[in-house]
């Protein structure tokens, strides 16, 4: 097992950070960089590492992923908020906002001990009191307000996916309370709460919360509908649909996918594109109800073809409903209704 006091060239890690901190005050931030970089390839665990490391970084992104791994091993960390209010100093100053008189910028390393509020706990902005919606990846954030995140919009899909990913090799390796509830809230701002049920159950073993135990039962409760089409757009657009107006959504590329969705669980109905590869509407819908486990499952076929030879074709495979695309939202939602006795 490697020595983990010793870093790259036989030098102690101790005495790599003192040279690193020592060439970044010089000036030199480029070596400090490679210095620490070497530093964190020892001990990816090096809190101080973790934290020039931040500093030095060369955009508010970089800085985030060195935070996010600094306030995993260490949550009470108070430089770590003063870190990130510093790159968003900058960023606002590349973009031509004026800069305050009294700024962490004329050093740009960590120095005092002020500290955010509040730290978002997805993407970590930072800011005085709590914002309804975080400033940076615009999530909302309090398990509270269920029905307000999966009506959000303008949420940072891009950042927020990356965020899950982390979190989801963290869970795999350190599972606990806070890292699940914050993996089930970007599960949840993405408009994914199939995803999100799971790690909130997961929660709720941690410990006993009400906010996490109501949210479970709200999510529990809402019908899940699945989707299937071969277009990334369509399958998107549908599941905001369904996300924001009270349903949990699962998605599926084609007829197949839609089978292994099937097996997985029961969903209230199934949307369904008729032009797909390797199994089309038409076969999916006809396997359906020659199945036990799902003839009663409602299917409403969904086509860009108003022509009466596919309506008819839809019928007699047992859909009980035929959507024209692009989809109005209103008529999806009426259709929904009738058909699940809302």
């Amino acid at each position: 097992m490697p020595d983990r006091t010793q870093a790259a060239g036989g030098a102690s890690l101790d005495e790599r950070l003192r040279e690193a901190i020592s060439a970044a005050r010089e000036g030199d931030k480029e070596r400090a960089r490679g210095l620490l970089h070497q530093l964190l390839e020892s001990d990816p665990d090096h809190l101080q590492g973790l934290l020039w490391s931040a500093a030095l970084a060369e955009s508010v992104d970089g800085a985030f992923w060195f935070l996010q791994r600094l306030l995993q091993l260490d949550p009470g960390n108070e430089q770590a908020g003063k870190i990130l209010a510093m790159h968003e100093m900058r960023e606002s100053m590349r973009l031509g906002a004026p800069q305050p008189a009294e700024s962490p910028l004329t050093t740009g390393l960590p120095v005092g001990n002020a500290s955010a509020a509040w730290l978002c706990p997805l993407c970590l902005a930072s800011a005085s009191t709590r914002p309804k919606r975080c400033p940076r990846c615009h999530s909302i954030t309090s398990i509270w307000e269920l029905d307000a995140i999966l009506r959000n919009e303008g949420v940072d899909d891009a950042l927020v996916a990356e965020v899950a990913h982390t979190l989801e090799r963290k869970a795999a390796n350190e599972p606990g309370f806070d890292v699940c509830l914050n993996l089930a809230l970007a599960h949840l701002n993405l408009k994914r709460s199939v995803d999100a049920l799971p790690w909130l159950r997961k929660a709720s073993a941690y410990r006993d919360d009400q906010a996490v135990r109501e949210s479970v039962e709200a999510l529990e409760k809402r019908k899940l509908i699945l989707a299937v089409d071969d277009s990334p757009l369509v399958r998107r657009v549908v599941a905001l649909i369904l996300e924001r107006n009270g349903y949990r959504a699962v998605t599926a590329v084609d007829g197949i996918q839609a089978l292994a969705r099937l097996n997985e669980s029961i969903p209230a109905l199934v949307l369904l594109d008729i032009e797909m590869p390797r199994m089309d509407g038409f076969q999916l819908c006809k396997v359906m109800k020659k199945n036990p486990y799902m003839r009663d499952i409602p299917v409403m076929l969904l086509t860009g073809n108003s022509g009466i030879q596919n309506r008819l074709k839809a019928k007699m495979a047992g859909a009980v409903d035929y959507l024209l695309k692009p989809l109005d939202e209103l008529d999806l939602l009426r259709a929904l209704a009738k058909h699940l006795n809302q």
